[in-house]
């Protein structure tokens, strides 16, 4: 059942499913320092908008050399705390099979915003996959009891057999 599960979450992410809109930058906590501050403040939306566009692009080609330079480039834009820059870190992991990166990437971003879909459906998705369906299933169905149900949620619960209560 591993081997289906990771065969139909590869899948998933061909189809978009691993990575939300680009989320507005973080703001830095009251603890950051003044520098990150400042660098939060000099920050080009579009400029971020056109290198998300950019990575997600050359992660749905299967490019993760390029993709990982353009994270890198990304990163040296971007807080390190950044949600828009963690979720990009998500995805490439995700696609470049490193699940236990992947994993701890995405269980930071649901900590931080436990309404993103995304991230929890991947986070479930990658938990099935390491065997552990019950947490995965539970996962999902805590998700749809908080936003509702939507197509995306309704293929990785029928993935992972979660079952509505």
């Amino acid at each position: 059942m591993n081997r289906w599960i990771a065969q139909t979450a590869a899948a998933a992410l061909a189809l978009g499913l691993a990575t939300a809109a680009v989320a507005a930058v973080s703001e830095p906590s009251s603890a950051a320092p003044a520098a990150e501050a400042r660098a939060v403040e000099n920050i080009d939306p579009q400029a971020i908008g056109r290198a998300v566009a950019e990575i997600e692009e050359a992660l749905r080609s299967g490019e993760l050399v390029r993709s990982k330079t353009l994270i890198d480039e990304l990163a040296a834009q971007l807080p390190p705390q950044s949600l828009t820059l963690l979720r990009m870190q998500a995805w490439h992991a995700h696609q470049s099979g490193d699940r236990a990166g992947a994993m701890a990437l995405y269980a930071e971003i649901v900590q931080r915003v436990p309404a993103d879909r995304y991230a929890a459906i991947n986070l479930a998705l990658l938990e099935a996959e390491q065997g552990d369906v019950d947490g995965a299933s539970q996962r999902l169905r805590a998700l749809r009891f908080s936003g509702g149900d939507s197509a995306e949620l309704a293929a990785a619960m029928a993935l992972v057999g979660a079952t509505r209560p």
